[in-house]
């Protein structure tokens, strides 16, 4: 399978621990300097960092459940910018099982075909009901009651979940016509990041969001189809509704309108007066 490589220059000390299985957990805020911290994120033995014959470090990361396999083929070396570079062996691109991260935060994920053609599974961070993101436990010294505030490391994708949340009940009400692409392709990128070991580096690589599908995974991360339908449901409750409060009171007005007109009743009425 084809394995993806990060070619690093001028790194700062203290990113990698061989001697430790997380090894890139101490030095989680200069991997996440660097954005990559989604790469590296939860590694338990499955990625190392060593360095090249030309003085910069080569990052590598592979699934959990496989092993590492020494690269063969040609090289395909694509330059991000002038400390960073990402390459892979052979023809074909890495697909979405090569980024794997097995998931760590259990989302539920609705799988679509992105601009590579592969299927890529699209975490859902929200549901109409609200956030799907993990949560601290806490309990009010005072009261007892539970709290669970979504986790610090999350709320920030959280509050920009509602951003794009409100923007599409904008765009419904005519309110907003457009939205800037830049903030969609970071927020798109952040949620793929949740399920695969996928950065602004990955994506400038493999170009997998693109201006087509750049809405559809928002959409699908905030859990937009999944509103629209309980909106349907809503307004079917309220016309059923509806429909039986016109139903009972043309019924009571029919009744009382058969019993003023018919001619048996009101002539019994009269002899038993």
């Amino acid at each position: 399978m084809p394995q993806l490589f990060y070619h690093l220059k001028n790194l700062p000390t203290g990113l990698h621990d061989a001697g430790h299985e997380q090894c890139f957990r101490a030095g989680r805020a200069g991997w996440t300097q660097l954005g990559l911290w989604p790469v590296v994120d939860r590694v338990n033995g499955n990625g190392v960092l060593h360095p090249l014959d030309n003085g910069r470090m080569r990052l590598a990361v592979w699934p959990a459940d496989h092993e590492f396999t020494p690269p063969t083929g040609t090289e395909h070396l694509f330059e991000v910018d002038d400390e960073l570079q990402v390459s892979w062996f052979g023809d074909e691109l890495p697909r979405p099982a090569d980024l794997d991260n097995d998931n760590p935060l259990r989302l539920r994920t609705v799988p679509m075909i992105l601009a590579d053609g592969e299927v890529w599974e699209v975490p859902e961070i929200r549901e109409p009901s609200g956030s799907l993101l993990p949560t601290d436990l806490t309990r009010d010294r005072k009261t007892g009651r539970l709290l669970n505030p979504i986790k610090r490391e999350y709320l920030q994708l959280w509050e920009e979940s509602e951003y794009w949340f409100s923007l599409k009940w904008a765009a419904i009400s005519g309110e907003a016509t457009s939205f800037v692409l830049e903030r969609a392709l970071v927020f798109a990128t952040q949620i793929l990041g949740l399920r695969y070991r996928f950065c602004d580096a990955t994506q400038t690589a493999l170009r997998i969001i693109d201006s087509v599908n750049v809405q559809e995974v928002i959409e699908a991360a905030i859990g937009w189809p999944a509103t629209l339908e309980r909106i349907k449901e809503i307004y079917a409750e309220e016309d059923a509704q509806k429909k039986r409060s016109v139903l009972s009171v043309a019924s009571v007005n029919g009744s009382c309108g058969l019993e003023a007109s018919d001619p048996t009743t009101s002539q019994h009425e009269v002899n038993n007066g």
